[in-house]
Parts: structure tokens; sequence; C-alpha cells
């Protein structure tokens, strides 16, 4: 995060130039024009100086807001301010800048405010009209950005328009790591788990304008997507801004507002930092005030300062250095629970040391500022401690023993909210008791502002949308909190304090039921709906009229470490499906909304299936979104049984997962021993049916990456099998088909491993239809694997392999391969739509892709026909695309090749195929 008044790059001017001394006039009667002369007492008065002024332009949006139309792009290509003196009178807008003639779309984009089709010169706008403004004034741009895959731009450039010339602030720009030419304010990267890019930027105008539009924007500049590759333009191609309690964007303009000091700051947090803007407005509060603040930050929901320190983001902003400042905020309760019991959460002390030897390392002067956060009820229990009381009890005091231990200063937010709170004023965000509403984020502010500059406020400090009587109580309330304390709280001492002491265990009962509201609006009711099915316990509350469970809003569970609902044992590709434990049966309908930051986590061998559902059977899940998700596989995962794990489902029985979105990262090291299975997918891990289709995946897509690692013998009763939606289907005879039907993958899947592909990785007993696979897939052997495991891996863009050799009606209909396959593995089956094929009936598909393999078992439509009885039946298929070892000797498709080069034979044959049934694709 970036922000700074400093010196553009079209030169502006530096200020008014200095006037000429004046002549000094005695004052005497022959002076007629002395206003102190008595004899004139018409003369001039002393002209007032102009008066400070701020006015506030604030784009906020919520989900349901974008969703219903409320919010959409206006056809003028506007979407105007929500808030402040800017509403009706300043937008944003997209516009086109490149020269390849294709034109950024504005979409909604689950459910967020979106632009896509951009290509480098393209941008974001921000206007703002009908403005008359002084020569010096000065502006703060502050927006928090997202892209739901890596095809968006990775840099862009911030620049405001100056007396007609676009400029940039020279002195934030950075140089992008694939050229050193290329210069950027900001870059957008998707992490697959909503790590926002939060960006500010200051700036002063050294012309006036007079009745005109003040125009800044977001450039894209250079040719790199996000995931590290060439940017391409297309639909998928899109960047985001964050709604609700985030802020979408906000433009501050101050007037007649000189500036005393400037100091560099760094920001580490999570949602209580994000949450309704806690960071802006400290910086807006400080500008007020004629301080200015250089901000850099990184904020991720739910993050310990162990986790920061993993974080790219938050590693970067460390080492840029510099600092005067730096405010951390440690993820919400671990102050309280290192009170509680400092031997068991020792791990609280050691990664608040670890995080502050970090910034000290890089900013030796700095003085870092601890967070000491606020009480909260949530939805009923205050997170197990029973009360306010308690709770505040044990947050303060842990507090003060880390900020001791550590020798940093403490910020007492909580103790400002317990008084606020006594005083009535309501501070939590409705939707969960937590999380800050603008109220809880002003007082925030306020309290970290007393704390950096320790001096009283003065009657420029803004109300910044809040209420303005109950911004000044707020104000009120944190100057007595802090200023007569400031130093005690800049030197904490905690040799008074006493672990534990007052809180008669805490009260706390994590098995707490917290009911629904004919549905699930809150994160505390989805976990504890979780708990109770995994109980059997009454989920009626959850339930709609129609008896289905329903999500009422969108649910962010920041990164909590889920813990699936129903479970199985002994799922495997070469056994009968077995009968799933403690699942949920009937519908859970998202109803269009969002559950972010599931946290799906294998980290010993007591998961045999992993997913939001561990198992369903007679489940239906449909019309929701799981975004920003991660599933880590840790490397002592499977050892005492076969493992199963998808981010919707691990193991889907007899089952419906219907118009499902997830983006997410899949990644980590699985380690198996005799013979073990793993199956990892996208959507689900392991589907079966014991009724013809009764297991349906439709209309689901997937984004993100998947990069395990699985280290297996690959051999004769197990596998490792990896797909963009489905893992694998079993082959047992007692396993009916398994419908996958209208899904696409936009996922790139880069994996060690014996199987993979885009779709559904083993689709014996399946039938495929109507999907699309749109990600690369490069798949190599574990350099781990075992001696004597099976040679060569088997990848294909929709499918993997097929074992089945025998008359069936299995099919592939209607599929598409645009992603481009790497397979640098001998003894390799390796195709554009199916690697190892045998009895089979392909129709309809195309290949777009090119195929890499050093085996020479390659193909463009399909990698291996191996021996069958029947032989597989192919129809109207097509096929073109480059073929070969690598990418440098690939030979390119043509109207006279591409049969030979559609296929490879390994004791098989197709009568069908030919060039009646097969085609060269021309586009």
């Amino acid at each position: 995060m970036m922000s700074m008044v400093a010196a553009a790059s079209c030169n502006p001017k530096e200020g008014p130039a200095k006037p000429e001394e004046p002549e000094v006039v005695p004052d005497t009667p022959d002076n007629p024009d002395n206003p102190d002369n008595p004899d004139n007492p018409d003369g001039p008065d002393t002209p007032e100086p102009p008066a400070f002024g701020h006015m506030l332009a604030k784009w906020e949006l919520t989900s349901s807001i974008v969703s219903s139309g409320l919010g959409t792009w206006q056809s003028s290509n506007r979407f105007y301010a929500t808030h402040g003196e800017g509403r009706e009178h300043a937008w944003i807008s997209s516009f086109t800048g490149n020269s390849g003639g294709t034109t950024p779309s504005r979409i909604s984009n689950g459910n967020r405010l979106s632009v896509s089709n951009l290509a480098e010169g393209d941008g974001i706008e921000f206007d703002w009209e009908g403005l008359t403004l002084s020569e010096g004034t000065a502006v703060d741009f502050m927006t928090m950005l997202m892209t739901p895959n890596g095809n968006a731009p990775k840099y862009w450039l911030f620049e405001y328009e100056d007396g007609g010339q676009w400029c940039t602030v020279e002195e934030d720009l950075h140089t992008a790591s694939e050229d050193a030419s290329l210069k950027y304010s900001c870059y957008v990267k998707y992490f697959s788990s909503y790590e926002y890019t939060s960006f500010t930027q200051s700036f002063t105008l050294s012309h006036p304008l007079e009745n005109g539009v003040l125009k800044m924007r977001l450039r894209a500049v250079g040719p790199y997507n996000n995931a590290g590759g060439s940017l391409s333009a297309s639909a998928n191609s899109i960047l985001s801004f964050i709604n609700y309690s985030f802020q979408t964007a906000r433009i501050d303009v101050w007037q007649n507002s000189p500036l005393k000091d400037t100091k560099k700051m760094l920001v580490i947090g999570n949602s209580f930092t994000y949450s309704n803007g806690g960071d802006f407005l400290l910086m807006e509060i400080a500008r007020s005030q004629g301080h200015g603040l250089r901000m850099r930050e990184h904020l991720k929901g739910g993050q310990t300062f162990a986790q920061h320190l993993t974080r790219e983001r938050t590693l970067a902003a460390i080492r840029e250095g510099g600092y005067d400042y730096a405010i951390i905020q440690d993820q919400s309760n671990q102050h309280a629970a290192y009170y509680s019991d400092v031997e068991t959460n020792s791990g609280v002390l050691t990664g608040t040391r670890s995080i502050v030897d970090e910034i000290e390392k890089y900013s030796p002067s700095v003085n870092t500022m601890l967070e000491a956060t606020w009480a909260f009820q949530g939805q009923e229990n205050f997170n197990g401690f029973g009360s306010y009381e308690l709770f505040d009890k044990a947050l303060w005091g842990g507090a003060l023993l880390i900020g001791d231990a550590c020798d940093i200063w403490l910020s007492p937010i909580g103790i400002a909210y317990e008084r606020a709170r006594k005083a009535g004023i309501s501070l939590y965000r409705p939707d969960d008791n937590k999380h800050p509403a603008l109220n809880g984020a002003y007082l925030k502010a306020c309290v970290n502002y007393l704390m950096i500059y320790g001096e009283p406020f003065d009657a420029n400090v803004p109300d910044l949308d809040v209420d303005a009587a109950t911004a000044a109580s707020l104000r009120k309330i944190a100057e007595e909190v802090v200023l007569p304390d400031i130093q005690s709280y800049r030197n904490p001492d905690a040799s008074q304090v006493v672990p534990g002491e007052g809180l008669d265990n805490g009260g706390i009962d994590p098995g707490q039921v917290v009911a629904g509201e004919n549905g699930i609006r809150t994160r505390e009711q989805l976990l504890s709906f979780a708990k109770v099915v995994n109980a059997g316990g009454d989920i009626s509350s959850y339930c709609n009229a129609d008896g289905e469970v329903v999500l009422l809003e969108d649910i962010e569970l920041d990164d909590a470490k889920w813990t699936p609902i129903g479970t199985a044992s002994g799922v495997s590709y070469a056994a009968d499906p077995p009968t799933p434990l403690h699942t949920f049966k009937g519908v859970f309908d998202g109803q269009g909304h969002s559950i972010s930051g599931l946290s799906l986590v294998v980290d010993d061998n007591t998961y045999t299936v992993m997913g939001f559902f561990g198992a369903t059977s007679g489940t239906t899940v449909r019309n929701i979104v799981f975004d920003g998700a991660t599933m880590t596989l840790n490397s002592t995962g499977v050892s005492a049984s076969h493992l199963s794990a998808g981010i919707v489902a691990g193991y889907a029985l007899d089952s419906k997962i219907e118009n499902v979105s997830v983006t997410a990262s899949i990644s980590g090291k699985v380690t198996t021993t005799g013979a073990k299975s793993v199956a990892v997918g996208g959507i689900i891990g392991t589907a079966a049916s014991l009724t013809d289709n009764a297991t349906t995946v439709s209309a689901c897509t997937f984004a993100g990456s998947i990069t395990n690692d699985i280290s297996t013998k690959y051999a004769s009763g197990n596998s490792a099998v990896v797909g963009g939606i489905v893992g694998q289907v079993p082959n047992k005879s007692v396993c009916k088909t398994v419908l996958v039907k209208g899904c696409v993958n936009n996922a790139t899947i880069d994996v060690k491993a014996h199987r993979a592909a885009g779709v559904v990785c083993g689709g014996t007993h399946s039938h495929i239809e109507d999907c699309i696979n749109n990600g690369d897939i490069t798949v190599s052997q574990s350099a781990s694997k075992p001696s004597g495991a099976a040679a060569g891996c088997r990848v294909g863009g929709v499918m993997a392999y097929c074992t089945e050799n025998t008359a069936n009606d299995y099919y592939i209909k209607d599929c598409e391969n645009n992603g481009t396959i790497n397979v640098p593995e001998s003894s390799s089956y390796v195709g554009g739509v199916a690697g190892l094929l045998r009895t089979y009936a392909v129709s309809g598909c195309k290949n777009r892709g090119n195929v890499y393999s050093i085996s020479a078992n390659r193909g463009l439509l399909v990698g291996c026909l191996t021996s069958a009885n029947p032989e597989p039946t192919f129809a109207n298929c097509a096929l073109r695309g480059r073929i070969g070892e690598n990418a440098d000797n690939a030979v390119e498709a043509t109207a006279e090749n591409y049969l030979q080069l559609g296929i490879s034979y390994n004791g098989g044959s197709a009568s069908t195929w030919n060039a009646a049934n097969i085609s060269f694709l021309t586009e």
C-alpha cells in the first residue's frame, strides 16, 4: 500500500512562486492607505487566510447491490460514488488504451464490480466533476482490488491529470522484476486466498481547477499477467473491486491544509483492519491534522503473525524498509488465548517477536505499535469467554504481557471500545457482532492517531461519514483513554499481570450451538451447522420452509481451519464405494452467496476425506461460490488410509453438485505407504454412483491452481490422480455412471503425480459432456517416488485415462481442451482430450491446445489407444495445435498431417478415426 505527497513525473510546480518582499511603508498620516491610520477608517482589512476544506467521495458496495442491479455499470460507463460530497458527482469508468482493438467489458464477477477483457494500456478511471480547486490542493486516492484468477494484468500505474497532463508520483514507483525499465505503482496477483491489493496514493495539484473534472486512473502496464505469463485480453482477464465493509474506492480532497510533517508507516493486519477501512481512516485523520502518512500494508483475514511471515505481500512490505512507524495487529483472539495459557499458546509471543524482529531488521529506527484489540460478542458466546468483561480482561492481559516482552508500544483500542460500549455507542457490524462497523473503525483510527502523535484533535478533524455527534463522542473517548496514560502505553509494564487470573477457565464452551435463522447468515452459524451435522443433531433452525439449508448472506471464514462435514473410509479407485458416515442428506443451497476463506488442511493421518463436505450421500449442493479457498496436503498426510480431497466434497456418493463456482489453491506434498491412493479434485475428489447418473456434477467452474507433489507407488491397487473438476470415478463393477456436464476448469495444474486431467482424471464409468478445460497442465513424477513404481504419466486435457475395455456406453461428448499440456516423462500417454483411451465413444470434441511430451504415445486429441473390445468410436471431432517433445521442436498440425498427429496406438485400433469423423480445426 502506498501513500505520499511527492513530486510528479510531469513536473508540476512545487508551489506558488515566492512573492517579492513588500516595501516597508511607515505608519504616518501621509499614508492614507494604512488601515491603522485613524484618518483613514475605511482602509482595507487584512485578508483572512483561506478556510480549511475537505471533501469525500466514497464507493462502498455490497454484493447484494451489485447482484440486484442497483449498482450495475451505467450505460454511460459510469459507476457513481455512494457516499460523501462526491455522491452522484464522482464516478468510476473503464477506458481502452491498447492498440490491439480489444475493449474492456464492464461486468459483475462473483457479485463484485469488475472489468474484464483487459489488455496492456487499458484501465480504470476515477473522475469527479464540477470541482473548483486551488493550486496546491492535496488529494488522497484509495482503493482495494482483487483478481479471481491469474489472467488479469499484473502491473498498474497510477496517474492523475494536472494542467492537462497525465502525471505519476515518481517517488512511489516500483521496478518490475521481469523488466528493469518497467515502472509501476501497484500490482495484483491471484493468491487464491483473497489477499487483496490495498493501494493508496497522495498527490498535490500544481495547477488550479475551475469548475472542472478531477481525473485519476490506474492503467495496466507491461505484457505480464498476474500468474507470471503473457498477458492476453479475454473474458477471464478480470479486475474486481472489493465489496461490503471493505472499501471499494475513495477520494479525499484537501484544500488549504498544509503539512507539518510526513512519516512512513507500515500496517500489518487482517479483517479487523480492512473492515470499514480503519487504515484509510487513520490516514485521513492524520492528514486533517497536518500529518502526511506514506503507508504500505498487507492485510489478510484471520492471519496470525506466524502466518503473515509466510506471505509474499507481507514480506515485500516489511523489506521495503525505512519506516518511522509500524502498526501490527494479530488474529482477533490471540492475546486472550495467550493470557489464558501462556505455555500452551507460547507461539503467540514467538510469532510477535519474529515479526517485530523482521520489521526492525529493515527499519532500525521504527516505533512498532501492537494493537490491543476489542472483545466482541459474536453471535452468542463472546468467543467462548462468556462476557465482554472476561474477554476484555484476557485480551488486555495478553497484550500487556506480549507488549512488555517485545518492548513495543500498545494501542489501547480495546479499552476505548469498552468505554464506547458503556456509553451506548454501536461499534460492531450487525452481521457478525465482531468486526468493526464504521463507528468502530473510526474509534480505532482515532486511538491509533493519538498514540502516534500524542496531541489532541483540532477543529479540522473530519467525521468521515460518521454521524457528527457520534464522531465527536468517539474522539473524546479516544482522547480520555490515550492522552493521560500515553507513556504507559508506549512503555507497557506487565509486572502485575498474572496470566489466567480471574477467568474461571474462561467459561469456554466450544460445543455451544449457534442456532440458525431459517437459514445460515453468519460465520458462527455455519461453523455450528457443521458441528451439529457431524454430531447427528437437529439442523431444523438452518432450514427454510422447504426443508432446505440455505445461505442468507455471504460468509467470511477468515481461513479458520475447517472440519469437514461427513466422513468415509476406504475411498479408493480400486475399491467398492464405501458408505459415508455423519453425512448431510438434503439440499444445501447457497442462493448465489459466497463462502470466502475456506481453509482445508490435511496434516495428520486422521483424515481420509477432505472438503467443505468430507463426504456426501444423497446430497444436493447448489448455487454457491467458494471464494479464495485453500487446501494444503502436508507431507505426512497419508500412511494409514487412502485420501480423497476436493474443495466442495472429498467423496460424493449418489449426490448432485450443481452451479458451484470455486476459486482455490490446492498445494502441498503427500507421502503414502503401501497400496494407498490419493485423489484430488477442484470440485470433488472421488465421485461414485450406485445407479446410473445418481451422482451429477453440472455447471461447475474451478479456477486457481493445483500444485501438489504426491509421492506414491503408482502401482496396482493404488493411484495418484488429480482433476480440475473430479479426481476419480471408481472402476469397480458395482459402480454405475457419473455424469459430469457443462463444467469448466480455468485452473492451472502443475503437479507431481501419476495421472492428471483438466476435467475428470480417472474417467472409467463416466459420462462427460459439454465440458471445457482452459488451464495449462504440467505433470511429472515425484522426485521421491519409490523405486519400482509404475513408469510414466497419464494426462489429458479433459480425461486422463480409463481402464474399462469391454462393452459399455461411456463417452466424452462435445468437450474442448484449450490448455497446453506438458509432460516431460518417458512412457507417458498424453492427449489433448484424452490421455489413455479404451472402449469409449468420443463425439463432438475439439482440441486447440498444444501437447508436449517426450513419450511417443502422444496425440492432439488422444494420447494413446490400447486394446479394447469393442474399439472406441469417434464422430464429429476436430483438432489443431502443436505437438512434440517440447515447444522448441513441436510440429504444427495442418490440414494435411492432422490425422497422424491426433492419435497414437499401442495395441488398439479405431476404424472410425478418419477424415469423415475427424476434421482439421481452422480456428
